[in-house]
């Protein structure tokens, strides 16, 4: 039996060495000699492994060949999972960042053949090797009568949603609904949901305490505690600046200056975001403190709470390894660490949306009417958030449900369908309710913010298609792709070398991707391709189709195709190996990639990230001067002298966040007179400059009207060189004027 194995391995070893080889040839001959004829092999490949398939009344030579292929059948199926893994790790090596348009035109027919050979060997192997998924049961049950429906807590939700709903929108005008405070409107969103899904739901409302498997339980402990060490890591001191969180400080000092704010309400035109966002974002600050720790807090916790609702969602479509895997893998992905890492929106819709399909998914596996409804439900809070998840979520459930209609055989329910789609408008109903109270626009970035391609632009396409179709293809379609693998993120939200997936994760998402188009039928790989391509071609259709912070919805989706491509491929390379070792395999590879994710994001992303960041900016770091404000005494003037003045604004917005009693102005050199300082300079308060050091005039001019301490500087050595301040700071003496020779008692 050893003797027979290691034949197979020789064989094996020999095979995928040949593959190799007879490849890399392949790549060396002429563009396009080269793509054409890995095309022609692939086809020929896929056409001649499947051809006892196409041919049920097979003739003797496809029996003979059916014979040699069930004779052969692992030791193809390696060779061929071999060779692909070959090919797509070829592949990422071509669409590398920075990679020349040959190669990448290359590295695409490179994957293309890698995939048809996986799809090959999976389906060759499916008679012993099949992919854990929804069981399918042999008949439904049939929908529960009206009568068990609660129909009374049902309506009782109902009735809190549209008094939230009137509060905020007014078109009824009701005093009495006029001013109502924004905890007791949050209060009232809360209970009319759990009272939806109650009612909704049927069945007996009785607690019962649940049973922990703790050999069970302890991973994901272990995965959490993992998901809230690399997002709390140095959140006080790491990316020191905002990146477009200002709409969000200004939302949070409304709410505490007016408790009555409205809380569907738009923050303004452009950012059209309701204030529920914000208001989670309050109560980090209060619990965290007037801080970046404060501020980030929540983004931290629902990025957290992501990774858990994907461990949800995977063990329900896929099994509990899988499971583990991609929770494992979104805990470390680079992105979603960074986007929980910054107070902005965009994390929070994919939360609600990943949990919806959860419990949309347990639904169909479990037939309860409880999951349908609170499927519905979390899928309608997605409109609660950004406006990305809102025009998404929804219609990728309603894509997937009509698919599994098409491709699965059991039949689903229609009933409890439909009751997902009434809950899910009526949970989505009051934000619109608002915006159409308020008269404002539905969807603000798509129009007002101008974020998607116009009607003009389509019409325009539409009529001259020619090189105006090329060109949409180029700048809109390859770069929703192209930000997988190749295309760095042209924004200053994650911004960096690399794109979205890192080159050596990036194989096994081909690979996961792969394997799930071999088995379309299933619910959960139908799931993980629509997905993905839905993200891709829906962000296709903005102006900005690369843009980082729109790819955010799919990021569970690409830590669970990566998490497919570990559990699934690598067994298949392994087949002789025993399934201990397999397993081993398995988790050595998962803790790999998380070392070199959590590695590239904390030592060359992040820093790279802030130095960027600043040098984008190419002016004083207004942000290091606020964040030393806050031991400045109350009242202090505060002055930022620069050759360019600063953007007073921005700086403000942080000021908003860590010292709201304190203003910083600032002026440019030019600006910084005499005469400016015997207008604007008051006695009785502490008095502090932020200059450069460089700046003598500047210097000689403080030093020369008041009495100051010796000059501090920043305690941070991350800033460029030329962008960090010195403090020149001049202390209230009682009876003296911050003017010296002014008598100030």
């Amino acid at each position: 039996m050893r003797h027979k194995f290691l034949k197979q391995l020789l064989w094996w070893m020999f095979l995928s060495g040949l593959l190799l080889l007879c490849f890399m040839v392949l790549m060396a001959l002429p563009y396009p000699v080269g793509n054409l004829t890995l095309l022609s092999l692939g086809a020929a490949s896929l056409g001649y492994l499947s051809m006892p398939y196409l041919t049920r009344k097979s003739t003797i030579g496809t029996q003979t060949v059916q014979k040699w292929i069930n004779r052969y059948r692992l030791l193809i199926v390696a060779g061929g999972t071999t060779g692909s893994v070959a090919l797509t790790i070829l592949g990422a090596y071509l669409l590398r960042p920075g990679a020349k348009a040959s190669e990448i035109g290359q590295g695409g027919w490179v994957l293309l053949v890698g995939l048809i050979a996986l799809i090959a060997a999976v389906w060759l192997i499916r008679p012993t090797h099949i992919l854990p998924s929804i069981p399918h049961p042999a008949v439904f049950q049939p929908a529960a009568h009206i009568t068990k429906h609660h129909w009374g807590l049902f309506a009782a939700g109902l009735v809190l949603l549209m008094i939230l709903a009137e509060i905020n929108g007014s078109l009824l005008d009701i005093p009495v609904l006029q001013s109502v405070d924004i905890n007791i409107q949050f209060g009232l969103l809360c209970a009319s949901l759990l009272l939806l899904v109650m009612g909704a739901g049927g069945g007996r409302l009785v607690w019962r305490r649940p049973i922990i498997n703790w050999r069970l339980t302890l991973p994901v402990i272990g995965i959490t505690l993992l998901a809230l060490g690399v997002r709390f890591w140095h959140l006080q001191d790491s990316a020191r600046v905002l990146i477009d969180e200002g709409s969000f400080i200004y939302a949070t000092r409304l709410i505490e200056s007016n408790p009555d704010t409205a809380l569907l309400s738009p923050l303004s035109s452009i950012a059209a975001f309701p204030y529920v966002y914000p208001y989670l974002i309050l109560h980090g600050i209060n619990v965290f403190g007037h801080n970046f720790m404060g501020l980030r807090a929540t983004s931290a916790i629902l990025g957290v709470a992501g990774v858990l609702a994907l461990y949800w969602l995977a063990k329900t479509l896929f099994d509990r390894k899988t499971a583990l895997i991609a929770a494992l893998l979104l805990a470390v992905f680079p992105p979603h660490m960074h986007f929980s890492r910054i107070a902005i929106s965009e994390i929070g819709g994919p939360l609600f949306g990943t949990l919806g399909l959860a419990f949309l998914a347990r639904g169909i596996k479990h037939n309860h009417r409880r999951d349908y409804c609170a499927g519905g439900v979390l899928l309608g809070l997605t409109h609660y958030f950004h406006e990305g998840p809102r025009l998404f979520f929804s219609p990728l459930a309603i894509i997937w449900l009509a698919g599994l209609i098409v491709l699965w055989r059991p039949r689903l329910p229609l009933r409890r369908i439909l009751l997902v789609g009434l809950l899910l408008v009526i949970v989505a109903a009051p934000i619109y309710y608002t915006l159409i109270g308020m008269d404002r626009p539905l969807f603000a970035r798509m129009v007002a913010n101008q974020s998607g391609l116009s009607g003009g632009y389509w019409q325009d396409l539409l009529q001259q298609r020619g090189e105006l179709l090329s060109e949409h293809f180029e700048y809109h379609i390859v770069p929703a792709f192209a930000v997988y693998s190749y295309f760095p993120d042209p924004t200053l939200f994650y911004a960096g070398q690399t794109a979205l997936i890192l080159p050596v994760v990036f194989v096994f998402f081909v690979l996961g991707m792969g394997y799930a188009l071999s088995r379309l039928r299933e619910p959960g790989p139908l799931l993980l391709i629509l997905w993905i391509l839905a993200a891709s071609l829906g962000n296709s259709l903005l102006v900005n189709s690369a843009s980082s912070p729109r790819f955010v919805l799919v990021f569970p989706a690409l830590a669970l195709a990566v998490a497919v491509g570990v559990r699934y491929v690598l067994p298949l390379l392994l087949l002789k190996w025993p399934e201990q070792t397999v397993n081993r395999v398995t988790w050595l590879v998962v803790l790999v990639l998380a070392v070199i994710q959590v590695g590239y994001y904390f030592g060359e992303h992040l820093p790279g990230f802030e130095r960027e960041f600043r040098l984008a900016r190419d002016d004083p770091d207004g942000y290091d001067a606020a964040l030393r404000t806050v031991d400045f005494s109350p009242g202090t003037a505060v002055y930022l002298i620069s050759p360019v003045a600063v953007n007073q604004l921005e700086v403000n917005e942080l000021m908003l966040l860590l010292r709201p009693d304190l203003v910083i102005h600032t002026l440019s050199s030019a600006e910084f007179t005499p005469a400016y300082l015997a207008e604007y300079v008051r006695c009785a308060h502490d008095v502090a400059f932020f200059v450069l050091p460089d700046d003598q005039p500047a210097i000689d001019l403080i030093h020369r009207y008041f009495y100051v301490r010796l000059p501090e500087y920043t305690p941070y050595t991350d800033i460029p060189a030329g962008e960090a301040l010195a403090l020149y700071y001049a202390p209230n003496i009682p009876g003296v004027d911050r003017l010296k020779g002014r008598d100030c008692s």
